[in-house]
């Protein structure tokens, strides 16, 4: 319950900002909950997770969440939640390396065109390198997979 709190009171201190550069935002986002939070030099992908959006891809997701959320080099973010407690009740929550966005933070980063899909951000000593969505057009995943080597 402690580390909830502390992750809501980090999300409630950044500061809402246009999103001229989409890296950028999201370098922000994740430098002012990462050095309290996580080691950011350590991981190699963020997955962004939004609950309500394409619902083929968000389940998917939720599936790799579901197999890989004790791989150390991953950081799960799940973001546009509808309801905690059905997301809770559907997916088993690893709070050393998912943070819940209840505030839609980094919402504010996506592209307007992409907000309903999942994305992967691809890290390099802790700067955002690339950026890979799961939609329809495109399967971010499985750079993901294929980097990390996942099946």
């Amino acid at each position: 319950m402690y580390k909830v709190i502390i992750k809501l009171i980090i999300l409630s201190c950044i500061v809402f900002t246009s999103c001229r550069n989409i890296n950028h935002d999201f370098q922000n986002f994740f430098e002012s909950i990462g050095y309290k939070q996580v080691d950011l030099d350590n991981i190699e992908f963020i997955v962004v997770i939004p609950e309500a959006g394409c619902s083929g891809c968000i389940s998917y997701m939720e599936d790799f969440y579901l197999q890989n959320n004790k791989v150390k080099s991953l950081f799960f973010v799940f973001s546009n939640i509808v309801s905690q407690k059905m997301l809770k009740s559907k997916i088993k929550i690893n709070e050393s390396n998912t943070l819940l966005d209840i505030d839609n933070k980094i919402m504010d980063c996506y592209p307007s065109d992409k907000k309903i899909y999942p994305c992967m951000l691809e890290l390099d000593n802790g700067l955002i390198k690339n950026i890979y969505y799961q939609s329809p057009e495109e399967n971010g995943l499985s750079i993901v997979k294929q980097k990390l080597n996942l099946q």
